[in-house]
């Protein structure tokens, strides 16, 4: 959460300078908190697929 708070007050500061930089510095940390994002749910799906997979073959 406080990840967050940074990106905002960086946020309201752009706008409060007129300001590119904080601009460009939260949208490379929010690139990286989606692709972290992205990297646990295809992490989930594969877990998923195993776990399915072992299911029907201890089944059968």
């Amino acid at each position: 959460i406080e990840l967050y708070d940074y990106m905002q007050r960086r946020l309201l500061e752009a706008n409060a300078r007129q300001e590119d930089a904080p601009l460009a510095e939260v949208e490379r940390l929010l690139s990286t908190v989606r692709d972290g994002w992205e990297e646990c749910r295809s992490s989930v799906r594969a877990q998923t697929r195993v776990a399915q997979y072992e299911a029907v073959r201890l089944s059968a």
